[in-house]
């Protein structure tokens, strides 16, 4: 009797653990696509700085329709194309990302894509502004950043443009982008 009250205890214990146990969502991130070529990204873009990234946090169970946000705090190493909301060069630019792990309420919302700009990293970002929020977004999500902190670009999303910057020597990548933007003299 005493080993089936145990179980039976047991039992109940693990069962209320389990319904405590947030709910696992995905959130799938629809992004509109992005130009098939580079100079059509950077001419869609608001904004096309150079950062390196101090720190992220994610966010977003706070929204009345909680998705998970990853609000990256970025210094300005150059500015490529400005905008009327961009700080001046050396200036802190948040930049958002959707994606991240969240918990609101019962859920655990994690995004279908992962967190792409890591704290340290230094990235040519396309940006849009989000005039909702009033902060810069990735244009385009995933095809709108590219690592650059090495010899050669590296790009997250496997459509045409990102791949054809992919393996490219970061000087000719930040070059071609300076003669697009840059007005003539």
């Amino acid at each position: 009797m005493r080993l089936m009250a145990l179980c039976l205890v047991a039992v109940c214990a693990a069962a209320n653990a389990a319904a405590q146990q947030p709910v696992e969502w995905e959130v799938i991130t629809d992004y509109v696509a992005p130009p098939d070529t580079l100079r059509g990204l950077a001419k869609t873009a608001d904004a096309l700085v150079r950062v390196t990234v101090n720190r992220s946090r994610t966010s977003g169970a706070e929204l009345e329709h909680p998705s998970p946000r990853t609000e990256h705090e970025c210094v300005i190493l150059e500015t490529l194309k400005s905008s009327e909301f961009l700080p001046v060069t050396g200036a802190v630019v948040t930049v958002v990302e959707p994606a991240g792990v969240i918990e609101a309420g019962s859920r655990r919302m994690r995004s279908s894509e992962p967190i792409h700009l890591t704290p340290g990293g230094e990235y040519v970002v396309f940006l849009v502004w989000n005039r909702y929020f009033r902060v810069f977004e990735l244009a385009f999500g995933p095809s709108g950043a590219y690592r650059v902190d090495g010899s050669t670009v590296e790009a997250f999303s496997e459509t045409h443009v990102s791949a054809a910057q992919r393996g490219r020597p970061v000087e000719q990548f930040l070059r071609e982008l300076k003669e697009w933007v840059q007005p003539p003299r």
